[in-house]
C-alpha cells in the first residue's frame, strides 16, 4: 500500500545555493525530520534543541511548506551555520506531503520525527538510536514526554502504555499507542509499507504506524525525551472532528491492506461514509 512521495512536479523546491541531497561523503546514522510552517514563534527553541544532542551524528531536514510569516528567513540563517541543517522550500503542501518531502531527501539509517514546535531533550537521539542498534526485533522506538504551552510549564497528561504487547494492542484497535514526536524509526519500513500518505492534512501519523504495526513491534523508553508544545484553543469542535475523521480513514486504509485489497481514495471513502449515514439516518424513521 505504497503512497505517492512529493515530487518536484507537486511541490517545486531547491536547495538554497543548488546544492544536493546525493553530495559526496558518509552517510549520517540519524536523519531528523522537520516540516515547517509559519512557526517563526517557537522554531528557534526546536532547532537549538537537535544542536543540543550529545549524539552528533545526525543530519536535520527541514522542508519550510511555503510559509508566510517569518520562519524561512529563521531556517536560512541556522543552515548557514551548520551542515548538518539541509534546508529545502517548497509551495504550501500540507503536513504528509510536506513530511514525505523531508523523507525523499534524508540518508539516514534511522529517522527521527522531529516537529519544529517541540523541544527534544539531549539525550533523545542517543538513547534511541542505541536501542535501535542493540535490538534488531523492534522497528519503532519512542519515548515518554510531557505537555507544556506558552502559559505552562512542561506537565505530564497522558502517558502511552510501556508493555509492547498494550502498544500493539492499541494500534489493533485503531488508536496511536506511542507518541508520533518522540519516535524513531528504521528507515527500512518505509520500502515495505510506503511513506506517509499525502493525502493525509492530519492523523497522517496514525496512518503510518498502523502499516508500521503490521509488519514490526514498537518500543517505549522509560525516559522523558521530548516536551510537546500543545494549544488547546486549535483544537475546536470542527478540528476535532475532522481528526476523527481522518483517523477512521487510516483504519479503513489498515483493514484494506490485511485483505489485500486496494484501499479507496479519501474522497471515494468520504462518500461512502456520506451513502452509510445517509441510509442509517432514513431507517431510524
Amino acid at each position: 500500500m505504497n503512497c505517492a512521495t512529493v515530487t518536484h512536479d507537486t511541490c517545486s523546491g531547491e536547495l538554497p545555493g543548488g546544492g544536493d541531497l546525493g553530495s559526496a561523503g558518509k552517510s549520517p546514522t540519524v536523519s531528523a525530520i522537520m516540516p515547517a510552517y509559519n512557526v517563526g514563534k517557537h522554531v528557534r527553541e526546536a532547532l537549538d534543541s537537535v544542536l543540543r544532542q550529545t549524539w552528533q551524528d545526525w543530519e536535520l531536514i527541514i522542508v519550510d511548506d511555503g510559509s508566510s510569516d517569518g520562519t524561512p528567513k529563521i531556517l536560512e540563517d541556522y543552515a548557514s551555520r551548520d551542515r548538518r541543517i539541509r534546508l529545502y522550500h517548497i509551495d504550501h503542501c500540507g503536513r504528509g506531503k510536506a513530511r514525505n518531502a523531508c523523507l525523499e531527501r534524508s540518508r539516514g539509517e534511522y529517522i527521527a520525527v522531529c516537529d519544529s514546535d517541540d523541544i527534544f531533550l539531549p539525550e533523545r537521539f542517543a538513547l534511541q538510536a542505541a536501542f535501535l542498534e542493540s535490538n534488531p526485533e523492534y522497528g519503532v522506538v519512542s519515548a515518554n514526554y510531557l505537555f507544556f504551552s506558552n502559559d505552562l510549564p512542561p506537565h505530564a497528561r497522558h502517558v502511552f502504555p510501556d508493555d509492547p504487547g498494550r502498544i500493539k494492542a492499541l494500534f489493533e484497535r485503531g488508536r496511536m499507542g506511542v507518541c508520533h514526536g518522540a519516535s524513531m524509526f528504521r528507515r527500512e519500513l518505509l520500502d515495505q509499507v510506503g511513506p506517509y500518505c499525502p493525502d493525509f492534512l492530519m492523523s497522517e501519523d496514525l496512518d503510518l504506524f498502523l502499516r508500521f504495526n503490521e509488519i514490526t513491534r514498537f518500543y517505549k523508553l522509560p525516559e522523558t525525551l521530548l516536551h510537546y508544545r500543545c494549544n488547546p484553543a486549535q483544537l475546536d469542535y470542527g478540528t476535532w472532528c475532522a481528526l476523527c475523521g481522518y483517523a477512521r480513514y487510516a483504519v479503513h486504509r489498515r483493514d484494506s491492506m490485511r485483505r489485500g485489497r486496494m484501499p479507496l481514495t479519501l474522497d471515494e471513502w468520504r462518500r461512502s461514509m456520506a451513502c452509510l449515514y445517509l441510509v442509517h439516518g432514513l431507517s431510524c424513521r
